[in-house]
């Protein structure tokens, strides 16, 4: 999985991560700024849909424990979201200003005949696994710049992420 970041957000990015901190206001208590993410995707042969159950974000700042932004869960057809079609997961939701680690794509996608998560082939739905019990972590750090929105789209490589391995019962879906 890889991300973007979109039209004016670029020089915001490259001003973020050059930023030796999180940046500061005027001494009334600390600084916030605010983290907007989407999601997209790259197509796929052979599939009609890949539809990801997502539960919340978590980030996690370089100093502290993480954040976490659960939300009413979402079904999200990533096949649909192809070009410059982009689907909301948060949208300028307040942060401290400063250092985070990583960020988690918190998703409901077990194999357990459940189809919260599942992908459309021609024989009709098939539960769709994310192997990693904690979601789709991206761990590349990022900066929130205090008084500024900083804003990822994630782009989903279905091409590369979807597989159906031999002998399972679900697809499974890679970063």
């Amino acid at each position: 999985m890889m991300y973007y970041v979109r039209h004016s957000a670029v020089a915001l990015v490259l001003a973020t991560l050059l930023a030796a901190c999180g940046g500061g206001g005027g001494g009334n208590g600390p600084a916030n700024g605010t983290l907007s993410v989407a999601i997209t995707d790259a197509a796929v042969d052979g599939v009609s849909g890949v539809h990801v159950e997502f539960e919340g974000i978590t980030v996690k700042p370089r100093d502290g424990s993480p954040l976490q932004f659960p939300f009413t869960a979402k079904t999200i057809d990533l096949k649909a979201l192809d070009g410059d079609n982009t689907e909301t997961l948060i949208n300028n939701q307040t942060l401290p200003a400063g250092h985070y680690n990583w960020i988690r794509l918190d998703v409901n996608a077990d194999c357990d005949a459940v189809h919260d998560s599942y992908v459309n082939v021609p024989a009709g739905m098939v539960e769709l696994r994310v192997p990693s019990t904690r979601g789709l972590q991206l761990s590349s750090g990022f900066v929130i710049t205090a008084n500024q929105n900083t804003s990822f789209v994630i782009d989903w490589n279905l091409r590369m992420g979807l597989t159906d391995p031999v002998g399972s019962d679900c697809y499974k879906l890679k970063p």
